[in-house]
């Protein structure tokens, strides 16, 4: 646990004495605690502490003949604390807490751009604003959504990224700091402060990345939603750069689209946010249209297809056998748990009964006497859905076809193809995924 910050540092004017040491305190970094919890804390610090609404806590003490103030931000969804501002009433507490932080061997500097000093202290970072004269402690992370992903992410240069501050709920003075250390300028004419609404055009650079927009709630104006990045079209993303954009930020193509203007969607399984990807003027859209990637805070786990999914490996010697000789193998698989009949007095073939959670049945196909072909049935077609599919079939060395009507992936030995049979032809409209003779 991260205790309540206080420090000394030898200061040869604001002391009791000349050349005394003089207490320098920051808020609290003990990141996570409830609200209740961090007013305990400050008030056995000595502070004065009064709860302005139910995501905020300030802390006021008169500390070195100086009133020091913290303002607590707190998730107003799991109450945990994230985010703190202290402010200084005169220049003397100013200057001995910044002399602390420039010569403390406690601090580490990261950086300093635009008037802003990021400092590290374990695992937090302090964030100056010298143009104001205040200072910012946040839990530092490298996550793209993160309250307290200061730094660029790692690497970022190299994938080409730009990425908005993607803290769910960030108060707006920590999106407005991070821009401000990027060198981005808050363009007044298109923001609507009233509104909650900031957009920041991007330093120049050679990506085509034009402008950054911030979405803040309507209530208070003061919790980031929504986020997103603008490009120039002349030089919008190749298919190429944008997947390498989207696997950069951990985040995966669903196969779905937005049906108001057709966007892709992407989704983040872990750190639970949504990519609208939308590369390509809209029909009816007006000429002004610019590409863009919009980024929501929005769990979409229940509405899409699972991330992974446990796939029974299906026998592919089609064509060497007959339906019994071939159950009689699928009687050796771990997954085998027993027959069940097709559902259309054996017209159809003979379902293998799995274990697997995601494709419970496998129904096992024959032609002229010989087993043919091998339909994988999903629970739920989600599951037919799911990213893990393809990455199943790519690392048994199945290789998508573009040229297929159905989707198709065929084996690299040229000799195995599966189909994603949406509309159930097999199986008498269950869809499924088809293992059957490359034709």
């Amino acid at each position: 646990m991260l205790l309540p910050f206080v420090a000394s540092c030898d200061n040869d004017n604001g002391g009791n004495e000349p050349g005394g040491s003089t207490e320098v305190t920051l808020p609290s970094m003990d990141f996570g605690q409830t609200m209740s919890r961090i007013q305990e804390i400050e008030a056995d610090r000595g502070f004065t502490v009064t709860q302005t609404d139910g995501k905020h806590l300030t802390a006021v003490k008169n500390e070195n003949g100086s009133e020091v103030k913290y303002v607590y931000a707190f998730d107003p969804v799991t109450d945990e604390y994230r985010y703190a501002k202290a402010t200084y009433a005169d220049a003397k507490g100013w200057t001995l807490v910044t002399k602390y932080l420039e010569e403390s061997a406690q601090m580490v500097k990261l950086g300093e751009a635009n008037d802003v000093i990021l400092y590290g202290v374990g695992l937090p970072f302090v964030a100056i604003d010298k143009q104001k004269n205040e200072l910012f402690v946040f839990n530092k992370s490298m996550k793209a959504m993160s309250w307290g992903r200061m730094n660029n992410l790692e690497d970022s240069n190299a994938a080409g990224l730009i990425v908005p501050y993607l803290g769910k709920y960030a108060p707006l003075e920590l999106v407005q700091i991070f821009e401000q250390y990027y060198g981005n300028t808050l363009n007044v004419t298109q923001s609507k402060p009233d509104n909650g609404v900031y957009v920041y055009d991007v330093a120049p650079n050679t990506k085509g990345y034009t402008k950054i927009k911030y979405w803040f709630d309507t209530a208070t104006k003061s919790m980031l939603e929504e986020a997103a990045v603008f490009f120039d079209p002349e030089k919008r993303p190749t298919t190429a750069e944008v997947e390498k954009y989207m696997t950069y930020l951990g985040m995966t193509y669903t196969s779905q689209n937005d049906p108001s203007d057709g966007s892709n969607i992407y989704f983040n399984y872990e750190e639970k946010y949504v990519a609208y990807l939308l590369m390509n003027k809209p029909e009816g859209n007006t000429q002004n249209f610019q590409p863009m990637i919009q980024f929501t805070f929005d769990d979409l786990t229940s509405q899409l297809p699972p991330l992974s999914v446990d796939i029974p490996e299906p026998i592919t010697e089609f064509g060497t056998m007959t339906l019994d000789e071939a159950v009689e193998q699928y009687r050796s698989k771990d997954y085998f748990l027993n027959t069940a009949d097709d559902g259309f007095d054996g017209a159809l073939g003979i379902k293998v009964v799995t274990n697997s959670p995601d494709f419970p049945e496998i129904l096992l196909m024959e032609d002229g006497g010989k087993y043919i072909a091998a339909v994988l049935i999903p629970n739920n077609v989600k599951a037919l859905r799911s990213p893990g599919v393809q990455s199943w079939l790519t690392a048994h060395e199945y290789t998508y076809d573009e040229n297929s009507i159905l989707p198709t992936y065929r084996r690299s030995d040229g000799k195995i193809m599966a189909q994603f049979d949406l509309n159930g032809n097999f199986t008498g409209g269950v869809p499924a995924l088809a293992f059957q003779p490359n034709e």
